[in-house]
């Protein structure tokens, strides 16, 4: 099991439980999830079950993927409790870099961000 933690604007929970529902049937991957709705927190579990390692990781990086996606077009953020971290950084660089890049013209608040 695995979970990405999203965060959107409230008025947008709904496309992201929408979308939830979508992939599951576009992947036949069980993803239950719960959220602070007051907040737009969302907790959306990627189940195993019976899947072989290579199906689970097949999958839920398609779903991962999906779901930054949905979050990034709604002007959401990867996390908004759990933070982002090892797991993710394969993430981090394509969802965050043209908002780094209007930190600084030089690169260097860049190069420092995606240092750490």
């Amino acid at each position: 099991m695995d979970e990405v933690d999203i965060c959107v604007p409230i008025n947008h929970i709904p496309d992201v439980l929408h979308r939830v529902d979508e992939l599951e049937k576009e992947t036949g991957m069980r993803i239950p999830n719960f959220g602070n709705a007051g907040d737009g927190n969302l907790h959306i579990y990627l189940c195993s079950d019976n899947m072989s390692d290579a199906e689970y990781k097949e999958k839920s990086d398609k779903v991962i993927t999906e779901l930054y996606k949905t979050a990034k077009a709604l002007d959401g953020n990867m996390s908004g409790e759990h933070g982002i971290g090892y797991a993710r950084k394969d993430w981090f660089e394509w969802y965050y870099l043209a908002m780094l890049e209007k930190i600084g013209s030089n690169g260097t608040m860049v190069k420092i961000t995606l240092t750490y």
